[in-house]
């Protein structure tokens, strides 16, 4: 592995990453300096400093699974990190003020966990540029108007349903 000064990593500290509950600044700093993938889906929140730090590592790929909720200000900072995919799959609704900052990512964006959005969101998330993966949306928790607003950008991945194939047979909820 390589630091970014282009120095050998001789000694990763972390070993399995996915466990890490916490992670520190201090840490977020050496590890994407001794990693370009990082799997972190054992963290369940994030400050906006460490997603400073995260967002600003710019390549490879960030696993955060594990995150149920995001903040407007830690979307923002994993925002930027431009040069690889974010791993968002642990949320299961984007409010506007996620969604938002997220769309101004540029790379690929999975968020397969989240199984309602609001037309607005889907509004702010139909210019992210690159591919966005909204493969578990369900049908009776979103508007046809917003299956309608994301189909407008060919990159982002919906259900099958959403473009013809047999709906689910739930009952869906009046919006």
């Amino acid at each position: 592995m390589m630091l970014a000064t282009g120095l050998a990593c001789n000694y990763d500290p972390f070993g399995d990453t996915s466990k890490l509950s916490v992670l520190t600044v201090a840490q977020a700093e050496t590890l994407i300096d001794c990693r370009t993938n990082l799997l972190l889906d054992g963290l369940t929140s994030v400050s906006p400093e460490v997603a400073q730090v995260l967002g600003g590592h710019g390549q490879g790929i960030l696993f955060l699974r594990g995150l149920k909720t995001l903040s407007p200000e830690v979307a923002a900072a994993l925002a930027n990190h431009t040069q690889g995919a974010v791993f968002l799959d642990g949320l299961t609704t984007l409010p506007l003020e996620t969604a938002t900052p997220l769309a101004t990512h540029k790379g690929d964006l999975i968020l397969s966990g989240v199984t309602e959005l609001s037309p607005e969101a889907a509004q702010a998330l139909v210019s992210h540029q690159g591919r966005l993966y909204l493969r578990n949306l369900q049908w009776e928790l979103v508007s046809d108007e917003t299956i309608e607003v994301l189909k407008k950008n060919e990159q982002i991945e919906l259900p099958g349903w959403a473009y013809g194939e047999p709906r689910p047979r739930k009952k869906r909820r009046r919006r």
